[in-house]
């Protein structure tokens, strides 16, 4: 089995030598450790080793050297091989040439000469083991693909298919649990939107001291909302229910809490058979309603006051 290689390149032959040292003695000879003079070998040296079908789970290069410079370099190996880990080691960086390293290269770390032996075999590992672990989530996700596309197919001989699958697709339970954590993650990042956009209690408490609100969805987004703002003497306040619950709901209280800003903190329209009539109008322009036979009726039920 081929060892993986590590390319180190230095204009200066003592640094790498230095570098190979420590890599040997922190990560013995799990890797070929590979040496160039300029950011040119090093291109050669890459370019071989892809050849042969090597892995490159890392590349360590200077900034400053004679012809390719170091963020060159490195922009080469991140086109050439995107899962490669890149760390910019140099005594004399500017930070013009590590933000183009970060832009162009996706830089892992960049380090400062002379360098800290702890941190740098610390950084080195982490970047290796980044590197493991993005291979692994490729190899698995090819698998998953593999899995459903055999998944389809499972039309003869049933019982025994099922028998022999039940192994993967206990993971691949397992994977979508996982996504439907991450629907979740973003439903529960929905809500905290949908609350930052109700009108705060604090505002409302100075002109309402009596006031109270009881507000409970149904979901964990909700379909329902109240408003609330001061136009002058007026305090002008609304509790709405919108058609749909969830997800649905929570776009439509959304689309109201909007147009009821715009309709009475930008156009100024502050008589409340106004604001009904405009809102309506505003909401089927936005949803395109046309009245036509059979066509969803969204909207919302609202109770509009203005003391």
């Amino acid at each position: 089995m081929k060892k993986s290689a590590i390319i180190l390149v230095d204009d200066e032959m003592i640094i790498l030598q230095s570098l190979r040292t420590q890599l040997k003695r922190d990560l013995g000879d799990l890797y070929e450790i590979e040496l160039a003079e300029s950011g040119e070998e090093g291109m050669e040296i890459f370019n071989e080793l892809k050849a042969d079908s090597i892995e490159i789970p890392l590349v360590i290069s200077d900034q400053i050297m004679p012809g390719m410079k170091g963020d060159e370099f490195l922009e080469f190996v991140y086109k050439t091989s995107k899962d490669t880990r890149t760390i910019m080691l140099t005594g004399q960086a500017d930070v013009t040439s590590v933000g183009k390293a970060v832009n162009n290269a996706k830089l892992y770390r960049f380090i400062a000469k002379p360098w800290d032996e702890v941190d740098l075999n610390m950084t080195i590992k982490e970047a290796i083991k980044s590197y493991q672990k993005n291979k692994k989530i490729e190899e698995q996700s090819i698998e998953l693909k593999k899995l459903v596309e055999e998944l389809q197919d499972a039309n003869e001989n049933l019982e025994k298919r099922v028998i022999e699958r039940t192994k993967k697709v206990v993971e691949q339970k397992r994977l979508i649990e996982l996504k439907n954590e991450e629907i979740t993650s973003s439903i529960e990042y929905a809500k905290r939107i949908q609350k930052a956009i109700l009108p705060l209690e604090a505002e409302i408490s100075k002109l309402l001291p009596g006031y109270f609100i009881f507000y409970q969805p149904k979901d964990i987004v909700s379909g329902d909302f109240y408003w609330f703002t001061q136009k002058g003497n007026k305090s002008i306040i609304v509790a709405a229910d919108c058609t749909g619950h969830g997800v649905p709901g929570a776009f439509m209280s959304m689309l109201g809490i909007s147009m009821l800003d715009d309709i009475v903190n930008h156009q100024n329209i502050v008589q409340s058979d106004l604001i009904l009539n405009k809102l309506k109008d505003s909401i089927i322009k936005s949803l395109h309603q046309t009245n036509n036979k059979g066509e969803l009726k969204d909207g919302m039920d609202l109770s509009l006051l203005i003391i």
